[in-house]
């Protein structure tokens, strides 16, 4: 089935790529190392039933919202001998995620593999809206559906490819006004971490060789993975607390850590009344009005929510709505 799909295959993906990178963007993750022919064929062909059901949903809508994907079947595959060393794969998809992404699919063939592990971690620490798809008669992690507590992760197992076609295309329509809104978002944090970023990145450009490597050996962050944090300020925002503070310490930069542990603003009382009615009109459980609550939080740090004073139990349906709580 794959060897007769290969070119339709790689043409839907490319395909995206012609929106431009403002364009939403799915990462399309799956197993790749160590599979016998006989598995890689099958991973092809599942990564060419949700690619194909990407174009169904999006392209083909009344209102089309197509979207790009990055599917490192295509571009990193072992066997494809695309001449790429491990360095330049973890930088590749690393960067997608971190850089353009939206929201990630994984193909969780076999259980998943410790590459599929790593993207979800960085899916998961950027908020982005996950899919993990496993066929029927298999499992996923337990630790990974003890995340989905935590984190928007949903977890769905499919019959046959009609199946894992329509599971894909309802999750897409469900995260739809999420998904759309990611490149905004994006911009906005990129923005709002610029002042961090450049003050980060001075300090290691002044910084001399001694200096670097009394960083590095301080902090116990090797000097590559401070260049790639302080190459774009969302690789900077893709960095763990735990480093970021390392680092301010390190580079002696002023108030970092008063700047990173900036609390996140608090509704006002008009606002919190207005979600509480909301709640109870609309019947909203506990977990989902939380749920909204800290969103509203997020948002209104990144000045995201500036058109909605969620004054009013409309601004807070429109709000949800728009968020897709």
């Amino acid at each position: 089935m794959p060897g007769k799909h290969n070119e339709r295959q790689e043409a839907l993906v490319d395909r995206g790529e012609e929106l431009g990178p403002d364009a939403p963007l799915v990462y399309l993750g799956m197993p790749l190392s160590q599979l016998p022919r006989e598995r890689r064929e099958a991973v092809e062909a599942l990564e060419f039933i949700v690619n194909q059901a990407i174009i169904d949903q999006t392209h083909r809508d009344p209102e089309p919202w197509p979207l790009r994907v990055h599917s490192p079947v295509k571009l990193s595959a072992p066997w494809r001998e695309n001449g790429r060393t491990p360095e330049q794969v973890y930088q590749l998809n690393s960067g997608k995620i971190e850089l353009e992404a939206d929201a990630v699919i994984v193909i969780a063939d076999k259980g998943g593999s410790p590459g599929i592990g790593q993207e979800l971690a960085w899916a998961c620490a950027l908020s982005l809206p996950i899919l993990i798809v496993h066929c029927d008669g298999t499992e996923v992690s337990r630790q990974v559906k003890g995340a989905a507590d935590q984190y928007d992760i949903t977890i769905e197992c499919y019959r046959d490819p009609d199946d894992l076609h329509d599971i894909v295309g309802r999750w897409l329509v469900s995260r739809k006004r999420l998904i759309c809104d990611g490149p905004r978002r994006r911009t906005g944090l990129r923005l709002a971490l610029s002042n961090s970023f450049s003050r980060f990145a001075r300090a290691w450009e002044s910084a001399g060789p001694d200096e670097r490597d009394h960083v590095v050996a301080t902090t116990q962050i090797s000097a590559s993975r401070i260049e790639r944090i302080l190459t774009d300020p969302l690789h900077l925002g893709g960095a763990s607390v735990h480093e970021l503070f390392l680092l301010g310490a390190a580079l002696r930069i002023e108030a970092s850590n008063a700047l990173l542990a900036k609390p996140l603003p608090d509704l006002r009382k008009g606002q919190r009344e207005a979600l509480n009615a909301a709640s109870q009109e609309f019947g909203w459980g506990f977990e989902k009005t939380l749920r909204v609550y800290k969103l509203a939080r997020r948002e209104l740090a990144r000045g995201g929510v500036r058109r909605l004073p969620l004054a009013s139990i409309q601004d807070w349906a429109d709000f949800s709505e728009r968020y897709d709580c």
